[in-house]
C-alpha cells in the first residue's frame, strides 16, 4: 500500500507542475496581452493629441480672423482711416496664414502611416 501511495504521489506532484507551468504560461500571456493593448492605447491619445493641437490652433486662428473681418466691416461703415483699415487687414492676413501652417501640420500627421508606427514599437518579449 505504502509503494501505491508514493506513486501517487509523485504522479500529482507531476500534474502539479504541469499546471504550475500552464497557469505561468497563460498569466503571462495576458501580461503581454494588456501590455501591447496599453501600448497601443498610449500611440492612439499620442496620434490623437498631435492631431488635435493644430486643429486647435486653426480654431483659434480662423476665429480671429472673422473678428478682425467684423471690425474691418465697421470700420469701413464708420470711414476709419486708411492706416487703421490696413492694420485690420493685415491682422486677418497673419490669422489666416497661422491656420494654413496649422492645417498644413494636420493634413501631414493624417498621412502618416500609423500601422508602421505600430510595428516599429519595441516588441515585448515573454522571460521564464
Amino acid at each position: 500500500m505504502s509503494h501505491k501511495l508514493h506513486i501517487e504521489k509523485i504522479e500529482l506532484d507531476i500534474v502539479n507542475r504541469e499546471l504550475d507551468a500552464t497557469i505561468k504560461q497563460q498569466l503571462q500571456e495576458g501580461l503581454i496581452e494588456a501590455q501591447k493593448l496599453s501600448s497601443l492605447g498610449l500611440l492612439v491619445a499620442g496620434v490623437a493629441h498631435e492631431m488635435n493641437t493644430p486643429i486647435g490652433g486653426t480654431v483659434i486662428s480662423v476665429s480671429n480672423a472673422d473678428m478682425s473681418l467684423n471690425k474691418l466691416n465697421e470700420a469701413m461703415k464708420q470711414g476709419q482711416t486708411k492706416s487703421t483699415l490696413e492694420s485690420i487687414t493685415t491682422s486677418i492676413g497673419e490669422s489666416l496664414a497661422l491656420a494654413k501652417i496649422n492645417l498644413n501640420k494636420t493634413a501631414v500627421l493624417g498621412a502618416v502611416d500609423l500601422c508602421s508606427t505600430y510595428i516599429n514599437q519595441p516588441t515585448l518579449v515573454a522571460t521564464s
